[in-house]
């Protein structure tokens, strides 16, 4: 049975990233499933989430890129 993953980076936390974050889920083969830049939600509106996406058991990678190269520190958090 597939299961419900969200996916956020730094969104209401205290210890927000200094750069304007972006998600990514990939499957093993590197298929992009899911992303997400500036969720409406999150203040400022720089931070990512990916919510509720179902997928079935397997190899995923969560990738955290950062808008026109920005990088630096973040928190991420899955369930």
């Amino acid at each position: 049975d597939p299961v419900i993953v969200t996916v956020v980076t730094t969104c209401a936390s205290s210890f927000p990233s200094t750069y304007d974050t972006r998600l990514g889920i990939f499957s093993s083969s590197f298929a992009l499933l899911a992303c997400n830049d500036d969720d409406p939600s999150c203040s400022p509106n720089v931070q990512s989430r990916i919510e509720e996406h179902s997928l079935n058991a397997g190899t995923y990678y969560i990738v955290v890129d950062g808008y026109n190269g920005g990088s630096g520190q973040y928190q991420l958090s899955v369930s």
